[in-house]
């Protein structure tokens, strides 16, 4: 069985979320935005979690719970584009096992969906060593997506600076969709209207 290290990317500048607001540190729930994701990811079946860390790394890093399942790195190349953070993480994580990309502004998804996900996957990998696992709801791809350990060479060679999309399109014979019951793997938290709707629609 592949064993899954998700890599939650925490290193962005939110740009889109306005001047001087970094958004994983809003309040949500019972903490703030990254430490609601981070809660969610740690109660699931992973066997590591790598945190990336960037912009203002040290405060963030003060919202990351202590567990031995955990491990910090600081990408210092963060400016550049998720591409280099994704890279950090993968590189940190144990080179047999799979990768899950976790976003950490997509705090509606709980323990059961990423369980959900990792078993897919690992029913999936066991027929397909290249397999590439996405969530769907309705007509749209979410995240997170997992990649097969086929993958980390592929990954860490990467140019493109924001993100692994073309990975996945180039390598869509390997890609199984997962149809979710729920739409949260649609739903993040990018900008400041956003996370005003979601604060009065959920009262955090």
């Amino acid at each position: 069985m592949q064993k899954i290290s998700a890599i939650v990317i925490a290193a962005g500048l939110s740009r889109r979320m306005g001047e001087d607001k970094n958004k994983l540190l809003l309040h949500f729930g019972q903490s703030n935005l990254v430490g609601e994701v981070l809660k969610n990811i740690l109660s699931a079946d992973f066997e590591e979690l790598i945190v990336v860390l960037g912009h203002e790394s040290e405060l963030v890093k003060t919202f990351v719970p202590l567990h031995e399942k955990i491990k910090c790195v600081h990408n210092p190349n963060f400016k550049i584009g998720m591409t280099s953070s994704i890279q950090c993480g993968v590189e940190a994580a144990k080179p047999e096992n799979a990768t899950m990309i976790c976003l950490s502004d997509m705090p509606f998804i709980q323990k059961e969906d990423y369980n959900f996900l990792i078993k897919n996957f690992q029913n999936k990998v066991f027929f397909d060593k290249k397999c590439i696992v996405q969530p769907f709801f309705g007509e749209k791809k979410g995240n997170p997506i997992v990649f097969s350990a086929h993958y980390r060479a592929e990954i860490l060679s990467h140019q493109e600076p924001e993100g692994c999309r073309s990975i996945v399109q180039v390598n869509k014979d390997f890609v199984h969709l997962i149809e979710m019951p729920t739409d949260v793997v649609l739903k993040d938290i990018d900008d400041w209207e956003t996370y005003e709707k979601t604060k009065r629609a959920c009262k955090i």
